[in-house]
C-alpha cells in the first residue's frame, strides 16, 4: 500500500499548536490504496477537521459541506473508502484556526505578492504556503484567538485575483488535485496575519 509522504507542519505558533507530521497518521482499517485518504487522516490526527470534496473538483460531497468537517477517524475512513479519490476540504476560521490569503497569480493583471503587501502590510517571512491546482498561491495565517465570525473578503475586493477565506469558508488541501496537484511550498508554522489584513476582515465582518 502506498504511504502518504506529503505531510506538512500546520503548526500555529502560540497556545493553539497543531502540527501535521509525515506518515499515514491514520487508523489501521483504512484500506483504499490512495494517499488522499491517508492525508485526510493525518490532518485529522493533528486536530484539523476535514471533509470530502468531489474527485478532481472543489464541490463538497457531503450534504452540509464544510459544516460536516470532522476529526473523527472512523467517519473520515468511511468517506475515503467510499470515495478514494475525493479531494480534501478544510474549513477556514474557527474550526481550523486558519485564515487563507488566496492569490490567483496565474490570471492576467492579478496582483503580485509585493502589491498585496502594499495593500495589507508586510507579510511574515515564514508561514505555511502552498501552490493550488491552477498555479495560484495560498498563504495560511493563524485565526486570532477570541475573534468570532470573521468573514472572508470576496475576490477582487482587496485587489484583482485576491480573496481571503475565514469564517464560513473552506480551502482545498494538499495533496488534492483539480487542474493540477495542490502542493506545499513552505513548511513553516502558521504565523499571525498582518494587522491591516485583520482590520480589513473586521471591517468586512462588521
Amino acid at each position: 500500500m502506498e504511504s502518504y509522504q506529503g505531510g506538512h507542519p500546520l503548526q500555529p505558533s502560540g497556545k493553539r499548536c497543531r502540527t501535521l507530521t509525515e506518515g499515514s497518521g491514520g487508523s489501521a482499517d483504512y484500506s483504499a490504496n490512495e494517499t488522499l485518504g491517508r492525508a485526510a487522516l493525518a490532518y485529522a490526527g493533528q486536530g484539523i477537521p476535514v471533509f470530502p470534496l468531489k474527485p478532481g473538483g472543489k464541490e463538497p460531497l457531503t450534504r452540509h459541506g464544510f459544516k460536516d468537517a470532522t476529526t473523527d477517524h472512523a467517519k473520515i475512513t468511511a468517506w475515503w473508502n467510499a470515495n478514494p479519490r475525493a479531494n480534501i476540504g478544510i474549513p477556514t476560521g474557527e474550526p481550523s484556526d486558519i485564515i487563507s490569503l488566496d492569490l490567483d497569480v496565474y490570471k492576467a493583471g492579478a496582483m503580485t505578492l509585493e502589491e498585496v503587501e502594499a495593500e495589507v502590510g508586510p507579510l511574515p517571512e515564514k508561514t505555511a504556503r502552498l501552490r493550488t491546482g491552477r498555479g495560484g498561491l495560498q498563504l495560511y495565517f493563524r485565526y486570532p484567538e477570541g475573534e468570532q465570525q470573521l468573514k472572508g473578503i470576496p475576490e477582487d475586493r482587496l485587489g484583482k485575483g485576491v480573496c481571503v477565506k475565514a469564517s464560513g469558508g473552506y480551502v482545498v488541501a494538499p495533496p488534492s488535485r483539480t487542474e493540477g496537484r495542490y502542493e506545499w511550498l513552505e513548511r513553516a508554522p502558521i504565523a499571525a496575519p498582518p494587522e491591516r489584513l485583520l482590520e480589513a476582515l473586521r471591517e468586512q465582518s462588521g
